[in-house]
């Protein structure tokens, strides 16, 4: 799905915020020319890199990114920033390694109930006028989207090998999601 809206191709530089376990930019490594996960969990660095390969993974916080100004022509930062306590400031840095014209693909829990995220340990809950108050005003906002009980959003999915991903993508089972 997150395939889709940061549209990989061979010459781009792309960096995952927050990548965990490697999954999403594991998902994409083999079709960009370089491909860079950053975390501060060193045991889901250290899955991701068993997992994706041809990846490179570096331990940092992401309100200290350890890359020069516009290096990367595709950011994500999925589902990352509803647990840090200096939103502002990690959006700063995201958007210091982005380069000009580059694209910042965002997720976050939408309008999640206060129990819900408590429970996942999010310090901030967000809704369009949230999120798009944290981006600096030289960005454009190209799309939204809700994805509400999808059941490709349950956890049971993570655990697919890349390639049955990319063989429900060419077959467009996202088709009414």
């Amino acid at each position: 799905m997150t395939k889709s809206f940061v549209s990989p191709s061979c010459d781009d530089i792309i960096l995952d915020v927050g990548c965990g376990d490697g999954y999403q930019i594991g998902y994409m490594a083999g079709e960009v020319d370089f491909a860079v996960g950053v975390d501060l969990s060193l045991k889901g660095l250290t899955i991701a890199k068993r997992k994706a390969i041809s990846c490179e993974f570096v331990r940092a916080d992401c309100n200290s990114l350890p890359f020069r100004n516009g290096t990367f022509s595709k950011i994500m930062c999925l589902e990352v920033l509803e647990h840090l306590e200096q939103t502002e400031k990690s959006v700063y840095e995201i958007g210091r390694c982005l380069k000009e014209g580059g694209s910042l693909v965002v997720s976050v829990p939408y309008r999640e109930p206060g129990t819900s995220a408590v429970r996942y340990g999010h310090l901030h809950v967000f809704d369009e006028d949230k999120i798009l108050g944290l981006m600096p005003k030289k960005y454009e906002l190209l799309r939204h989207e809700h994805f509400l009980n999808t059941p490709f959003g349950h956890p049971i999915f993570r655990f697919l090998p890349f390639r049955i991903w990319r063989a429900l993508n060419k077959i467009g089972w996202r088709k009414g999601y």
